[in-house]
């Protein structure tokens, strides 16, 4: 199985839930994953979604032995990057220890939530 099925996997959870959600999803949050603002939401709530999988062979910080979804709220994270300094701080430890850890480099696609080019889902 390769990183693109369990993406195919990932995506299938992710809508099958969406569609058991009750409630609207957020005014707030675009629809669209392609969306820089874009996350999911579930029960109003949004969260971050992080995905490790037995096909990440060379990126250890998302490999598992079986499929593995682990959902923050992001609440959670809101709290951690209100302070700049502490922030940066954090991101800056956050790259050390996956650059360390990871046979692969540091993924291009790693960025801050809402920049203009960035996608939660990746």
């Amino acid at each position: 199985t390769t990183v693109e099925d369990f993406e195919h996997i990932y995506w299938s959870l992710l809508n099958t839930t969406s569609r058991l959600d009750e409630m609207e999803w957020p005014t707030h949050i675009p629809n669209d994953p392609m969306e820089n603002t874009w996350e999911f939401c579930y029960h109003n709530e949004s969260y971050f979604v992080y995905c490790a999988t037995p096909a990440h062979v060379n990126r250890q910080s998302r490999h598992f032995s079986c499929m593995m979804l682990a959902l923050t709220p992001r609440w959670v994270l809101q709290g951690i990057m209100n302070s700049e300094k502490r922030s940066r701080k954090l991101k800056n430890l956050i790259r050390q220890r996956l650059a360390a850890y990871d046979k692969a480099p540091i993924h291009p696609s790693l960025k801050d939530y809402g920049e203009k080019d960035n996608y939660e889902w990746q």
